[in-house]
């Protein structure tokens, strides 16, 4: 397992934090040149970028990538390889975008178990989104354990009576965008969405 030293994440090495191969390869002469890139072109490659809004369960989400095997090998690594040195990869050519486009927003994390936390030793989303200089609360708590990927579609529908709101984490007065590192039937963002129904200001979801 490899750990970051987040004083000096953003220190430029010569190795990929993902493959760990020469950082350089394959990579666009503009990030070579600039130096702000964390990946080697081959891996970034594989990331496929969407910026495109989609319509589920009455909710309107923006996605930045595609879900593809690349991604989904990228973060079990990190999260149950427990590798914290790839939490900067997944938000770092689009935190800049996320900074502008809600600069007004307090950003919500969707919640994962303690139980997941403490095995990892790490709130996954929160590391994720740590470098993003936007506010953030985490104000759900999810009272089980259960994998999504794991359930049948009847199964995740139910996934509403495993989130409650933190009666002691206090809702800022302005807009939210609520946050999570994977959608997939959008059952956990949508219990999300009603649990803050109650919310003044607008919601936005990625």
């Amino acid at each position: 397992m490899r750990k970051s030293n987040q004083k000096n994440e953003f220190k430029y090495i010569n190795t990929c934090r993902y493959c760990m191969e020469d950082l350089h390869t394959k990579v666009e002469l503009i990030d070579y040149l600039s130096k702000k890139t964390i990946l080697c072109g081959k891996c970034r490659n594989q990331m496929q970028p969407l910026f495109q809004m989609f319509y589920i369960k009455e909710m309107n989400v923006f996605a930045f990538y595609q879900y593809n095997r690349f991604l989904e090998g990228m973060l079990f690594q990190y999260k149950e390889g427990r590798d914290s040195a790839l939490a900067n990869v997944f938000f770092y050519d689009i935190k800049t975008y996320i900074e502008k486009k809600y600069r007004n927003y307090t950003i919500v994390l969707m919640p994962s178990s303690t139980q997941k936390n403490n095995e990892r030793g790490f709130y996954a989303l929160a590391e994720m989104t740590h470098q993003i200089k936007l506010p953030k609360i985490s104000p759900f708590i999810k009272i089980s354990n259960r994998k999504q990927s794991r359930q049948r579609i009847e199964e995740r529908e139910k996934i509403k009576d495993n989130m409650i709101l933190n009666p002691n984490v206090l809702l800022p007065k302005g807009p939210l965008l609520l946050l999570d590192d994977v959608m997939t039937t959008g059952s956990t963002m949508k219990s999300a969405y009603t649990l803050l129904a109650h919310h003044e200001y607008p919601l936005k979801i990625c």
